[in-house]
């Protein structure tokens, strides 16, 4: 998640802001994304995603990017590579 992090500090920072300003955002929306989800545990995750990436928005049109670009599947078989890494029978 770091990694992503960085990735996302450091565009904001090539758009002109602050290093400490880049940094604070993208911790904050992340502290704030996952108090969300421990939050409001009678929904699902995707659930929460859905209401807050509504028309118009950096979630909405980032989603819709990455997802176009198929960037949630490499997660998904990683748990795998995870899974088999740790020799849990029945998974993967």
């Amino acid at each position: 998640m770091l990694d992503l992090f960085a990735t996302v500090s450091e565009w904001l920072e090539q758009q002109g802001i602050a290093p400490e300003k880049a940094r604070a955002l993208i911790l904050s929306a992340s502290s704030g994304a996952a108090a969300m989800g421990a939050d409001r545990s009678e929904n699902s995750l995707r659930e929460l995603s859905a209401g807050i990436a509504t028309p118009n928005t950096l979630t909405r049109l980032g989603l819709d990017h990455l997802k176009g670009r198929g960037a949630f599947q490499p997660w998904a078989e990683a748990c795998k590579l995870l899974s088999q890494q740790l020799d849990i029978p029945g998974r993967g």
